[in-house]
């Protein structure tokens, strides 16, 4: 099982030393979360079902700036979203900013996608709220082939691109994660993508969604040994939950550590003490229990 920092929700400053932090304590990722401009009313509910727990004065940065900021004082740590609003964007501009940040950190950039949820803010970007399903399907083809170094020419129901070429572009294939926990966000995940982001506060959550993502791979004719499973899972915090999710099935598993010692969000050196500290208490006595 590997480990990633769940990084929202705070002080911008907290960025960069909390992933030199996870770093040198050996998690194996940093992931942060896509938002804003936060409309002030919205009839949509949150993915929890109901209203937005935050205020509309936290900050959420640009996650590829703040990406590219972590990665440029960091040397082995990888990094992705969790999770990226794709329809929201253009692919192209999506394209480019990701090709971007794999330049300056080779192999350590991922993609994760989701659709959104306020209708208001898409309304405020001129973008259709209802079609982001369909959109994100069409946006990830494009994606690969334009950061596979293709030319591109693209005739779809939502996207018309002439004939075009990215640079720089992505030597390998990109790893891209679908959120969500829909039949329809399954469905996606299985059919055009290499992972799958579960989010659910309670352990037993996750593992009962577990088998209907890999129902969704059968259908696709897809292996589920050679497919990424991520939880968001804010309740593993202990060995025998994160056992329990190992032997479900996950991959990774995305944690805000200092959740488990009662540290307040603003505290920055409790913070990276709580990364260090969950990390000898918890992620290496795991790792040499699973034998990696």
């Amino acid at each position: 099982m590997r480990f990633g920092l769940a990084i929202s929700m705070c002080d911008p400053s907290h960025y960069l030393p909390l992933a030199q932090a996870a770093e040198a304590a050996g998690w194996d990722s940093v992931c942060v979360p896509d938002g804003g401009p936060w409309t002030n009313a919205t009839t949509e509910a949150y993915a929890t079902g109901g209203e937005r727990w935050w205020g509309p004065e936290t900050a959420f940065l640009d996650p590829f700036v703040a990406i590219a900021a972590m990665a440029a004082v960091t040397e082995r740590i990888r990094f992705y979203t969790n999770v990226y609003k794709l329809p929201a964007r253009s692919p192209l501009h999506t394209a480019r900013a990701v090709a971007s940040a794999w330049a300056l950190a080779p192999g350590r950039i991922a993609l994760g996608i989701g659709l959104g949820w306020n209708r208001e803010e898409f309304d405020a970007l001129g973008i259709d709220f209802d079609s982001r399903g369909s959109r994100t399907d069409e946006a990830i083809e494009i994606l690969r082939r334009l950061l596979a170094g293709e030319w591109v020419e693209f005739e779809g129901r939502h996207y018309t691109i002439p004939r075009l070429k990215l640079a720089p572009f992505i030597p390998e294939p990109l790893s891209i994660l679908a959120g969500g926990d829909s039949e329809v966000a399954m469905r996606r995940a299985a059919r055009f993508c290499d992972g799958w982001i579960a989010r659910a506060p309670a352990v037993d959550e996750v593992i009962t969604r577990v088998p209907s993502m890999r129902e969704a791979l059968e259908r696709e004719g897809r292996s589920f040994e050679d497919f990424e499973i991520l939880a968001m899972c804010p309740d593993a915090l202990d060995e025998s939950s994160l056992l329990m999710l190992a032997d479900a099935g996950v991959d990774e598993i995305e944690l805000w550590p200092w959740n488990r010692y009662d540290v307040d969000l603003g505290d920055l050196p409790g913070k990276r003490e709580a990364v260090a500290r969950f990390a000898g208490e918890v992620i290496e006595p795991l790792r040499a229990l699973l034998g990696g």
